[in-house]
């Protein structure tokens, strides 16, 4: 490659690293500003106001909604210190401390979540939505821990993605659910049913995508690797 080529490729890979750091950067403004307005809007008034008007139905579970809550916050505003490379590098007793409080608040909240599914107001599809997404929470924070035990480094992290994904499910449904376009779908019960569903599955699935599309090609980019196609 002459030098002229070289220094065009070395721009081509410069303007791509910009264009990646650029969407990363506000893909991760979108998804703070959806978890700083889930907050401040559904889950801190419950903890500032410990009375039967704000909490409503939820009176006679109020215990295990405040912990559910507070967990969730834990496990929402932790997880993404656990994927900060940088503060891994620097301070990795940092980086565990964070991932200790991580496990804590999904442990948590995951738990009061299953005392609370039955109480809720939009039906059992909704109930059934919440039980199935505590269970995968709890199940995909386990393997994570399992795979850190084990110093399978790569499998902990997928498995952290994939808890955290579960983590922000909440927002998600959130802000599903109060989209004007989807509540005009049906009735509460009914767009609450579907929402909690949607909210974890399809973004879980299209994680796992993403996952196993990374563990594919680096598979390919190391000779050795990709196997015998003939004995496939």
């Amino acid at each position: 490659m002459s030098a002229i080529e070289h220094s065009r490729e070395q721009s081509r890979l410069t303007g791509l690293n910009v264009i990646r750091i650029g969407i990363t950067v506000l893909l991760v403004g979108v998804l703070a500003w959806l978890a700083l307005r889930f907050w401040l809007g559904d889950a801190l008034p419950y903890l500032l106001n410990q009375n039967e008007d704000v909490f409503g139905r939820f009176w006679p579970h109020r215990a295990a909604l405040v912990l559910h809550i507070v967990g969730g916050t834990v496990a929402l505003f932790m997880g993404p210190f656990q994927f900060w490379s940088g503060l891994r590098r620097r301070s990795l007793t940092v980086h565990r401390w964070t991932g200790r409080l991580y496990i804590g608040g999904v442990l948590l909240s995951s738990t009061a979540g299953f005392f609370l599914a039955p109480a809720n107001y939009l039906g059992l599809s909704f109930g059934a939505g919440l039980i199935a997404l505590n269970f995968a929470w709890l199940l995909s924070i386990g393997m994570a821990y399992a795979a850190i035990r084990l110093r399978e480094i790569t499998v902990h992290r997928d498995w952290m993605i994939r808890s955290y994904v579960l983590t922000f499910s909440f927002v998600t449904f959130r802000f599903l659910f109060e989209l004007p376009a989807v509540r005009a779908l049906g009735t509460p019960a009914e767009v609450g049913g579907a929402a909690i569903w949607v909210s974890w599955v399809i973004p879980l699935l299209l994680t796992e995508v993403v996952i196993q599309g990374r563990a594919l090609q680096s598979r390919r980019a190391t000779p050795g690797r990709g196997g015998d196609v003939s004995q496939v």
